[in-house]
């Protein structure tokens, strides 16, 4: 799933989005986000960077308020 958001954000600088935004997309709202980063998101970010010719990464930015 990450790779067809990707595929869809092709020729943009990037896919933005917050935490509880990239939970309900990939239909992981009961998990915390430190869960499902480890679990599900840097997994299919190694498995793109090395099967195909995308280079992802990503960074997160505090938002204060």
């Amino acid at each position: 799933m990450l790779y067809q958001l990707l595929m869809s954000w092709r020729g943009s600088m990037g896919v933005n989005g917050t935490p509880d935004e990239f939970l309900e997309f990939f239909g992981h709202t009961n998990m915390k986000w430190w869960q499902f980063n480890g679990r599900y998101l840097q997994p299919a970010i190694d498995e793109i960077n090395q099967k195909t010719g995308i280079k992802v990464h990503y960074a997160a930015q505090k938002v204060v308020e």
